[in-house]
């Protein structure tokens, strides 16, 4: 079990920058959905944890011009609307998912305190 853990943990993703930003559109120009793991292994990078987190960064930052979703990455610009519906859903969820497990926090934090939210 301990053997398939991917060691270190908690290794920092690279910084993005505007300049690897452009670089992954490029990459992603004209290609349809891509899996991170895919990219990293036609780029010549250990697909890590660190790695994959570095992607979703670049995403991040591209001021929308990348969308993601279970399919991977792709060029908003790109995608159908059937795809982009899907894209938003799938955000949509995830914000939906984090907040349930923000206000789950809050619960037991503020049970355990004895206070209440401000």
């Amino acid at each position: 079990m301990i053997a398939d853990l991917e060691l270190p943990l908690f290794t920092p993703a690279p910084k993005a920058s505007a300049r690897n930003v452009e670089w992954f559109e490029s990459l992603l120009r004209g290609r349809g959905w891509v899996l991170a793991r895919d990219l990293l292994v036609e780029v010549g990078q250990p697909v890590t944890d660190g790695n994959k987190r570095f992607l979703r960064d670049l995403a991040n930052q591209s001021e929308g011009k990348i969308g993601s979703g279970q399919k991977g990455y792709k060029l908003v610009e790109e995608m159908t609307a059937e795809e982009f519906a899907h894209a938003q859903n799938w955000l949509a969820s995830q914000v939906d998912e984090m907040n349930r497990r923000r206000i789950e926090m809050q619960r037991v934090f503020y049970a355990k305190t004895n206070r209440s939210p401000q």
